[in-house]
């Protein structure tokens, strides 16, 4: 389990948790230089208003971004999330201070498959500060985190063909 959804889940023990597997057709680092580029995430991905980075640092081979993002699932949602990165292997986000939500926590894992492709992992885990109806946050997890994880994958094959 990823250390971000783990502690989530330590605090909070009903927290919503979902993961997702994709395999994508071009190498982790041009899969991570995606899922860095929360910019363009407006463009590509589903129910994502707004994506403003805030800061980036960079130390070697690791990066911390600070992000401001706005959601449109069942409701508009507005964060800032804490991201640190290493390239081409992993990105971890949890929610510094935000909307609707308590808490979310989450995280891609990228491996190399031995023809250079990608397998994605994207896990989330996720804690309401309201109450909402079980179908709509089944809706909330199951539907889209899937969905979302194919837009990544259409949007990283279209920048780069293998």
């Amino acid at each position: 389990m990823v250390a971000s959804i783990q502690t989530l889940q330590n605090s909070h023990p009903t927290a919503l948790v979902a993961s997702h597997t994709i395999d994508v057709a071009c190498p982790p680092h041009a899969f991570y230089d995606v899922i860095a580029d929360y910019e363009s995430y407006p463009d590509f991905v589903p129910a994502q208003r707004t994506a403003r980075i805030l800061s980036r640092e960079r130390d070697g081979h690791f990066e911390r971004l600070r992000v401001a993002m706005g959601l449109s699932v069942v409701k508009t949602i507005d964060m800032e999330l804490a991201v640190e990165g290493i390239p081409g292997h992993s990105m971890e986000w949890r929610m510094v201070q935000g909307e609707l939500l308590r808490a979310i926590a989450g995280a891609w894992l990228l491996e190399e498959l031995p023809d250079g492709s990608t397998r994605a992992q994207l896990h989330q885990a996720i804690v309401l500060k309201t109450w909402l109806p079980k179908m709509v946050v089944r809706t909330l997890i199951e539907k889209t985190l899937p969905s979302t994880a194919r837009a990544f994958k259409r949007e990283a094959e279209r920048r780069h063909r293998m």
